[in-house]
């Protein structure tokens, strides 16, 4: 019987995704300076998997990607020339490799590598071991280039949503997110601009 409160998530090819991971209960286990265990446990699963992030952000209790597979051609009608943003040098490991026998659900193993590593870490950290830190994530595939654009948006505004910035021209400052990346990349002007041109951010949860 499928449980209605917690639907399967499917992996479709050739698409871009809207990521949203919620820890258990809503509780704040990434405060501060332990939101440097869940960037290290993207970063891996990114080369792991072999990810194109677009946007990305770190809240206490949650977190939003944009991204697509690198195994995947990109379908979706009006984003054939959106160009990935990633920083190689904060999104790369070394050490870590792309399974032998990858999953043909690619979606679902990248977030199990991240929910795994950042749990064990945070719950070493605080001398929990066993706890369950994550509950569940919503998946959302892009269908044209304004929805990408209105997600890119929404992600790069978080910070100042949940309080971490004080106003919309400090959103660089925050540094676990790809804003300031991205504004070095392609201009504050044009980051200004497409962020604060979203027209639905109080319409996602």
């Amino acid at each position: 019987m499928i449980n209605v409160h917690r639907p399967p998530h499917i992996y479709l090819p050739k698409e871009i995704y809207f990521l949203t991971a919620r820890t258990f209960q809503g509780i704040k286990y990434f405060k501060g300076e332990k939101k440097e265990v869940l960037k290290k446990f993207i970063a891996r699963a990114v080369e792991v998997y072999k990810v194109n992030v677009y946007a990305w952000v770190i809240l206490e209790n949650h977190y939003h990607l944009l991204i697509s597979f690198r195994c995947d051609e990109l379908n979706c009608a009006g984003c054939n020339e959106i160009r990935p943003v990633r920083n190689k040098d904060e999104f790369r490991s070394a050490q870590f490799v792309k399974p032998k026998t990858p999953s043909s659900n690619q979606l679902a193993n990248f977030i199990k590598y991240i929910h795994r590593g950042s749990s064990r870490e945070i719950n070493k950290l605080d001398g929990c071991p066993g706890r369950k830190v994550w509950y569940q994530y919503f998946d959302r595939c892009i269908r044209c280039e304004r929805e990408f654009y209105n997600y890119f948006a929404y992600i790069h505004c978080n910070p100042l949503k949940h309080g971490f910035v004080g106003e919309f021209d400090r959103l660089a400052d925050y540094s676990f997110s790809s804003y300031s990346e991205c504004q070095n990349k392609l201009g504050r002007g044009w980051m200004r601009e497409a962020v604060s041109n979203c027209l639905v951010l109080e319409k996602i949860n």
